[in-house]
């Protein structure tokens, strides 16, 4: 089995982030035992503990590949599991909606090619547009299984049509 953690790497410069990095590769090492668990966060493939083609997650590039597939959807692909941890807080728009739009995709893309995407406990909003609002929406709705961690992301996320699987901390 490989498993790709989505936005949290070890060698991250913000060492929360490096934290859940390291925490979620050891929980998915843990409840699949002899699996391959590679990480990317955000910026190019070049950087420490990031797998994957560089520069994948540029809004250009992710348009074409979701309608003409390559290097990226063949990497993706290479996966049998997705923990998508959103960096733990950027499932939100307070990092702006740029940093939602750009995260979104991946997850819709691997639920599309196949590749089940678990979203773990992490934060879940405030969401403070339209727009925000829906690409959260489809982030949830494609997504196999949602975790939250806190009572308040789980009522964000049912107001959003979809009810936690789980609530549990980090």
């Amino acid at each position: 089995m490989k498993i790709l953690v989505l936005w949290a790497r070890e060698g991250a410069t913000n060492l929360g982030v490096q934290a859940l990095g390291e925490g979620t590769r050891a929980l998915a090492a843990r409840a699949f035992p002899g699996a391959e668990v590679r990480t990317h966060g955000t910026g190019g493939a070049a950087l420490p503990g990031n797998d994957g083609p560089a520069n994948i997650f540029r809004p250009k590039r992710m348009a074409l590949e979701a309608v003409r597939g390559g290097e990226f959807k063949r990497w993706l692909k290479s996966f049998d599991l997705v923990l998508d941890t959103r960096a733990g807080d950027s499932f939100a728009e307070i990092y702006g909606l740029e940093q939602l739009a750009k995260m979104t995709p991946v997850g819709e893309l691997a639920q599309r090619w196949g590749v089940p995407v678990v979203l773990t406990p992490q934060t879940i909003g405030p969401f403070d547009s339209r727009r925000g609002r829906a690409l959260a929406r489809r982030s949830i709705h494609t997504a196999a299984l949602v975790m939250t961690r806190d009572s308040r992301s789980a009522r964000v996320a049912s107001a959003l049509g979809r009810v936690p699987d789980v609530v549990a901390s980090d």
